[in-house]
């Protein structure tokens, strides 16, 4: 086995090997996970649609004194969900990118047999999954701080 040295990772000559379920199972979740980038994509367009026109309806909105005083308190300005939605916007995005790279690296790397691409497809997956790892983890420790406020709050009453 030959094997050459770029960037300090040592990268071998020797062909990519696979079974053939292997290689099935990855172009199958290559293309899905491509599926699912360009349906990532798609909210991301829509979030970042709807961040925008809240800023535009937040500044119509506060010219037009009927909209003040609606039947049901609104807690939030517009301005603030529209900033909500741009923060899902680049959430969102990032997941969907890792799934574009790795559907891309994997079919390009099996057509190829190349060990490099289908070695960076995985990577992005990797990625893909520690950044839904870390969102999880945020999204427990906010729950249970809201959680506790929410208790505080209802026992203060």
């Amino acid at each position: 086995m030959t094997t050459e040295t770029i960037n300090n990772t040592e990268i071998s000559k020797t062909p990519l090997t696979l079974s053939s379920e292997t290689e099935s199972s990855l172009k199958s979740s290559a293309k899905w996970g491509f599926f699912l980038s360009i349906i990532g994509f798609v909210f991301v367009l829509f979030f970042l649609i709807v961040g925008v026109a809240m800023f535009f309806v937040s500044g119509v909105a506060n010219e037009y004194s009927d909209f003040q005083h609606m039947p049901f308190p609104f807690p939030f300005p517009l301005v603030f969900i529209g900033i909500l939605y741009l923060l899902m916007a680049v959430i969102y995005f990032v997941p969907s990118y890792n799934l574009l790279i790795f559907g891309q690296k994997i079919l390009s790397g099996l057509s190829k047999r190349s060990q490099p691409d289908v070695e960076e497809g995985l990577k992005n997956l990797k990625r893909m999954f520690i950044f839904y790892g870390i969102l999880t983890i945020i999204s427990i420790i906010l729950s249970a701080i809201f959680i506790t406020l929410g208790l505080i709050a209802g026992m203060a009453v």
